[in-house]
């Protein structure tokens, strides 16, 4: 990577401008962006060294991912008259190095604390790396054009990143109040942004001699590059992982206080206890030789008498007592003076309960001379810790929902957009002639089959969330479901027939139900479109209606598609969860039909059920109440009332 510079004062440039929205969405990121890392290096002065790291790491990615993201937001705002890509291997490190020499500037710091040579080294070190990662980012732009910079305005820039830098670990250094963090970050945005458009300023842009050439330069330049689209969702993770690490470092404070408070209270009890022990002694302290046997024992009277009945080991229950005798001789002959470990105690009444078993040696204490082994209850901590692995179970589920949602969607919202867009390409291109040519008709098929693939997936996901959200109205009244599948047939006649799928609908007499009829309609919707989909071309699906015993009816779609294997059939009502899933999986799909119909479902009082044979198709079935006259006997029921409720 080398820098060219502009000699002397002619040349042709190319003309550019700046998109005024994503320039200033480019400083509100580096707003974010300096309030989190001021957020998390406040935390550094205090810390352990261990958290001194730990802090010292999330302040690098949130200051030096920031400034990035706020880079690559800067670049696609500006606007040049020809096409630019980025190449990945200098997008990349560009990203290292502000995430490195940021960490290098923050440690820098954090060990010298108040000296201000090592502020003024670490600046340096800091804004080089800023520095770095903004013209490595220039260099990756891959173009019809060669970048080159005029000198003055590129050391301005170099300047303005040096004394910015240096400014943000001087502030990042000091735990302040919001109200100096937020004016702090502001100062912090003002500098990195102008740091980005000054080295900007300095860009010229000098196309190549002849358009054509100049394509050919970029197309063999771009072959491995990455498309600013690419680019534009690396920088919305940037930007989005600034936030995440807001909240997490908003929480991680949150914890900390907790703790100090727990700290406090524990102290205060530890006082309120030393005075009781005399009295009561709440808990169990036994005063031991080196072999075990014990000389005195203070504490509640049944443990007393427990701890006094038997040999101090085999107060332990069995399964512990390995580890208790490695927690004795890690005092008696590992050197150690003190020793802790959880075991569990068989407190005869009360129980086995979880204790703090702790070993201290006061052999050198002339009052004691002798190993005081401590017995605290802490069942109760243990309680917590269990909800607390039950509550991180369930975030584990939220991310492992959350990244079947980003895969699904990016499947399922890009390949219909490619296709509507590259259609459209061809057409525009006139590829086959003039508009009006047989070929073109069928890209117009495409065209419109995409279209309909995407506003299904866009259905789905509002209707979701719709229901999530409470806000879907849903009115019950008694309804003719034959009218209903009849309904149904209609939408979906023309997606079977594309498919090679005979539609069939037995009809034994009109049977009432007490439902929404619209959201009836939207339910069968789904489920016949499911069925459609995994069927093969000459199959057939099959839709009748159902009396139960039990007071309830089913509406049924059976299908002569593959079935769905055993292991995933409890699973196909998730959100996002498909059984045929990975890159290679036959159907398209989000993985929402049958997830959205359950809650419509279910909004009606209602379920859904599914069964299937692998293999041999699948049945589903709307689940409702039976109307009360059609438990005794079929009622009648014109098409006009489904009609009328859908209207």
């Amino acid at each position: 990577m080398f820098l060219e510079f502009v000699h002397g004062a002619g040349g042709h440039y190319a003309e550019s401008g700046y998109h005024t929205r994503l320039v200033v969405l480019s400083v509100v990121v580096a707003l974010f962006a300096s309030y989190a890392a001021l957020q998390t290096a406040g935390r550094i002065p205090g810390a352990t060294p261990a958290m001194r790291a730990a802090w010292i790491t999330a302040g690098s990615i949130v200051l030096g991912g920031g400034i990035w993201s706020m880079h690559f937001i800067g670049m696609l705002a500006h606007e040049l008259p020809f096409p630019v890509d980025y190449d990945l291997n200098l997008t990349v490190g560009s990203l290292i190095v502000a995430i490195v020499m940021t960490w290098v500037g923050l440690a820098w710091v954090a060990q010298a604390g108040e000296s201000r040579a090592a502020l003024i080294g670490a600046g340096i070190a800091t804004g080089a790396g800023v520095v770095g990662m903004h013209y490595m980012g220039m260099e990756a732009m891959r173009m019809p054009a060669r970048l080159l910079y005029e000198p003055w305005t590129f050391v301005l820039s170099v300047v303005i990143a040096l004394v910015a830098a240096t400014a943000a670990l001087a502030v990042a250094r000091r735990d302040v109040s919001i109200p100096a963090k937020i004016g702090a970050s502001a100062i912090m945005a003002v500098a990195i942004a102008g740091m980005h458009y000054t080295g900007m300023a300095a860009a010229r842009f000098e196309p190549g001699q002849t358009i054509a050439l100049g394509r050919l330069l970029w197309l063999e330049a771009s072959a491995y590059a990455v498309h600013p689209q690419v680019i534009a969702v690396l920088v919305a993770v940037g930007a989005a992982l600034v936030v995440t690490i807001i909240i997490a470092s908003a929480t991680v404070d949150k914890r900390f206080a907790l703790l100090a408070e727990r700290e406090a209270e524990a102290l205060r009890l530890s006082s309120r206890r030393m005075s009781a022990l005399l009295a009561t002694a709440s808990d169990l302290i036994v005063i031991s030789d080196v072999d075990g046997i014990v000389q005195d024992v203070v504490g509640p009277a049944d443990l007393v008498a427990v701890a006094r009945s038997r040999p101090l080991a085999q107060v332990i229950i069995p399964d512990d007592r390995p580890r208790f005798r490695a927690l004795f001789e890690r005092v008696v002959t590992g050197g150690e003076r003190s020793a802790i470990d959880e075991l569990r105690m068989d407190m005869g009444a009360q129980g086995v309960r979880a204790c703090d078993v702790q070993i201290r040696d006061l052999r050198g204490e002339p009052a004691v001379s002798a190993l005081v082994i401590t017995f605290h209850d802490v069942e109760e901590r243990a309680a917590v810790q269990a909800a607390l692995a039950e509550a991180r179970d369930l975030a584990d589920a939220a991310s492992r929902a959350k990244s079947r949602f980003i895969s699904m969607m990016s499947h399922e919202l890009r390949t219909p957009l490619a296709a509507v867009l590259g259609y459209a390409d061809l057409m525009t291109a006139r590829l086959h002639g003039p508009l009006g040519s047989d070929v073109y008709d069928g890209y117009v098929d495409e065209i419109s089959r995409a279209g309909r693939r995407l506003i299904s997936v866009v259905d789905a996901i509002i209707g979701l969330g719709r229901i999530d959200g409470g806000e879907e109205r849903c009115e019950l009244q008694n309804f003719d479901t034959q009218s209903a599948i009849r309904s149904v047939m209609r939408n979906a006649a023309d997606r079977a027939r594309r498919g090679g799928v005979r539609l069939d609908h037995v009809d034994d007499g009109a049977v009432a139900m007490l439902g929404d009829p619209r959201l009836v309609v939207r339910t069968l919707d789904y489920l016949i479109d499911n069925a459609i989909k995994f069927t093969e071309a000459e199959g057939e699906v099959v839709l009748l209606v159902e009396r139960r015993d039990d007071g309830t009816g089913a509406i049924t779609i059976t299908d002569s598609g593959p079935g769905i294997p055993a292991d995933s059939l409890h699973r196909v009502t998730e959100a996002f969860f498909q059984a045929d899933d990975g890159l290679s999986r036959r159907f398209e799909g989000a993985g929402l039909g049958l997830t959205v119909a359950k809650a419509l479902a279910e909004l009606q009082g209602g379920r859904i059920e599914i069964e299937s044979t692998y293999g041999f198709g699948t049945v589903a079935r709307l689940v409702l109440p039976l109307a009360a006259g059609s438990r005794q006997g079929p009622p009648a029921g014109p098409d006009a009332e489904v009609e009328d409720a859908l209207g």
